[in-house]
């Protein structure tokens, strides 16, 4: 049917893909790094550039560790008044930034902060965003009223309808901005080899821009941080709230650690809903997407948007007393029983040394079933 309808390169000119590097003190957050990945895919599929922005003090030598995870350029915009984040600031830089270069895409990790920022930006710059993404493409855009081909596209895919639906993004202006949900993407491999420019730029900055100031920084270690680390990450359904406030589930990861295991918990997002559990430990679509080697669902019945957020797990272990629970299509080992008789007799095993056979690239069957029966 599109037979014959013309293509239509609606950029105007515009070129490249932009990132924002996000800081704390001179160290990029993760989602800063895990933003180029698709930053990276998606210039090459455009044989274009990535170009990402680097805004801070004393931030100057971490553009190479950013060139190394997949950058071509780096700008460094190093200023003292701008190294604690301020959305007014940072908001004109950027902008300034995007006026100048053009970009056709941008990209932010959907952090706070990078929440905060992207609209603001795209007000500016009037442009729109799309928030929360867990997939982005490059395609064409079918305008039948039009009877028009636009491209290239952004495709920006994000949970939609209560988590039942995905949904795909398209404008035609840009840049077209995006942010990514932290975790959705894993980072590509750092490059010490990889060559790439540096540029420094000196804003320009207005009074306005500082109208609000920070008085005090205060940045404490919050444990959910740990999923995105985590080797071993125990998650519980609603039943563990109800029953025993997670205990059982925390007393594993504690256990683990304590053999030098990196283990964290979480929760779906049912526990979360009812209240046992803060939203940053949720797994799923709308919560954290994970990656560990070893994932435990304790309870948990598998509803495809909790599988969104932990499919990319090394080996996954299911606990549920129900044989028929979804979660046990899904899992690489199961344990059909009631949690709370069967986490005491698991932790009891990794006292004994049992660590899910992490000293080998997948845990065997017959450990499991050690465990099960200990």
């Amino acid at each position: 049917m599109s037979e014959g309808y013309p293509r239509v390169d609606f950029r105007n000119g515009a070129r490249g893909i932009l990132t924002w590097v996000e800081v704390h003190g001179t160290r990029p957050v993760p989602a800063s790094l895990e933003i180029l990945r698709p930053a990276r895919e998606l210039a090459d599929k455009l044989a274009t550039e990535v170009t990402s922005v680097l805004i801070g003090s004393g931030v100057g030598a971490t553009a190479r560790e950013v060139i190394a995870h997949g950058a071509d350029r780096v700008i460094v915009v190093d200023d003292p008044r701008l190294a604690e984040y301020l959305v007014l600031p940072y908001a004109s830089v950027f902008s300034e930034i995007i006026r100048s270069h053009r970009p056709e895409i941008a990209l932010f990790g959907a952090t706070t902060s990078g929440r905060e920022l992207a609209p603001r930006i795209a007000s500016r710059v009037r442009a729109g965003v799309t928030a929360d993404c867990t997939h982005l493409e490059v395609g064409d855009f079918l305008w039948k009223r039009r009877k028009t081909i636009m491209h290239p596209c952004l495709e920006a895919i994000r949970p939609s309808y209560g988590e039942s639906k995905l949904a795909t993004i398209v404008g035609f202006w840009c840049p077209q901005m995006a942010t990514a949900r932290p975790g959705a993407f894993a980072p590509l491999p750092a490059d010490p080899a990889r060559r790439g420019e540096i540029l420094e730029l000196m804003p320009r900055l207005a009074p306005d821009d500082f109208s609000v100031s920070i008085l005090e920084t205060v940045r404490a270690a919050r444990g959910a941080d740990g999923l995105f680390s985590a080797e071993v990450i125990v998650t519980g359904g609603r039943p563990c709230g109800e029953l025993d406030s997670f205990e059982l589930v925390r007393s594993l990861v504690r256990v683990l650690q304590e053999r030098g295991v990196r283990s964290e918990w979480g929760a779906s997002r049912q526990a979360v809903d009812a209240g046992y559990v803060p939203h940053e430990r949720q797994i799923g679509q709308t919560g954290k997407t994970v990656r560990p080697k070893i994932y435990v669902a304790v309870a948990v019945s598998g509803a495809v948007q909790h599988l969104a957020g932990m499919k990319e797990s090394g080996s996954v272990v299911a606990i549920n007393k129900d044989p028929a629970a979804p979660i046990f299509k899904n899992a690489d080992f199961g344990i059909v029983g009631d949690y709370r008789e069967v986490l005491p007799l698991l932790v009891e095993r990794v006292r004994s040394g049992f660590l899910f056979g992490l000293a080998v690239p997948h845990p065997t069957g017959a450990e499991l079933e050690t465990a099960r029966t200990a």
